[in-house]
Order: C-alpha cells, then sequence, then structure tokens
C-alpha cells in the first residue's frame, strides 16, 4: 500500500483518495518513501549450556569403559556421538582409539611369543627366508 501526500499542504491522503479534504488540491498519485523496518531485536547468545565434563563425570565414564566387554557398549555409544556433551564424546573417541591400538600391539606380540620360537622355521616355509 503507498502513501499518498497532498502537494500543496502535505496533508496525508485517505487510501484511495487524491482530492485532498483540507485545502482541496487534487493530487497525483506521488508516494513518500517508506520508512525502513525497525530494527531487529538484540541477538542474545544461547546460554551456555552445562555439559561440560567434570572430574565425577569423567571418572565414572573411565570406570564404566574399564569394565570388559560391558564397557564397550557404551564406549562405542558415547564414541558415535550418543551423548550430548561433546566431552564424553572425544573422551570416548580417545578411549576407543587406545584401546585399538593396545589390542592390536597385545596381538602382535602374543602371535610373537607364540611363533618366537619356530620363526625362523615358519619363515623358512614360507619361503622368504633361508635357514643358516
Amino acid at each position: 500500500m503507498k502513501l499518498v501526500f497532498c502537494r500543496q499542504c502535505g496533508l496525508l491522503l485517505p487510501p484511495g483518495q487524491y482530492r485532498c479534504p483540507r485545502c482541496g488540491q487534487v493530487s497525483a498519485q506521488t508516494s513518500a518513501p517508506t520508512p525502513p523496518p525497525p530494527p531487529p531485536g538484540p541477538c542474545y547468545p544461547d546460554p551456555p549450556r552445562d555439559d561440560r565434563l567434570t572430574t565425577a563425570r569423567y571418572l565414572g565414564a573411565l570406570c564404566l569403559f574399564w569394565l570388559p566387554l560391558v564397557g564397550l557398549i557404551p564406549l562405542l555409544i558415547f564414541a558415535a556421538g550418543g551423548t550430548r556433551s561433546q566431552d564424553l564424546q572425544r573422551l570416548a573417541q580417545a578411549y576407543l582409539i587406545r584401546q585399538v591400538i593396545l589390542s592390536a600391539a597385545a596381538l602382535v606380540l602374543a602371535v610373537l611369543f607364540v611363533l618366537g620360537p619356530n620363526l625362523p622355521l615358519l619363515l623358512m616355509l614360507l619361503g622368504r627366508h633361508r635357514l643358516l
């Protein structure tokens, strides 16, 4: 909707009327510049969530992860993002990486321990090593 003003006296004319009720001047359709929209209200950041990992929650999560086999389930869930706390998710991811590395190292050491005395014979059978 355009605002129409009288050219002679400046009165704001009612919508759809082009004859000024004050001075009688016939006014062409002139429109005043539309006022700018009001500035938006203040933007406040979201309040900080209290999902930080406290010492008690940290120790509780570690105790839960230390449980054999049972602790693996929440460890996988938390590492995959099944928690709102990013600190707990990062802790679970770091602990999972640690567990994978330690398990791989233990497996390599177990294989070397079992095959240690027979390793030269096994390599000779595979054709990659000559027995001296």
